[in-house]
């Protein structure tokens, strides 16, 4: 008999039969794991390359009236009064 030869095949309680199987399932587990997260990823991709802008759904307008405010261009009281007449 060799080494090999045991008499009870694969199964014989070596334990390295279940060792496989377990090696194996989570190998396709994170497999499909890894997939999914690459499908979703793609799926998703489109919100990360909208501007600022689209995002708030603001107009193009109101925008450029935001950044007159930061360059200090039109005052606090301006703003407002002319983001009340943009959105109407």
């Amino acid at each position: 008999m060799d080494w090999y030869d045991n008499g009870g095949g694969m199964m014989n309680g070596s334990g390295y039969a279940i060792f496989w199987m377990v090696l194996m399932a989570v190998f396709f587990v994170l497999l499909v794991w890894l997939i999914f997260r690459v499908v979703d990823h793609g799926a998703h991709s489109d919100r990360h390359h909208g501007s600022v802008v689209e995002s708030k759904g603001l107009s193009p307008a109101v925008e450029h009236l935001n950044m007159r405010l930061a360059k200090g261009e039109v005052s606090a009281e301006e703003y407002v009064t002319l983001k009340g007449h943009l959105l109407k």
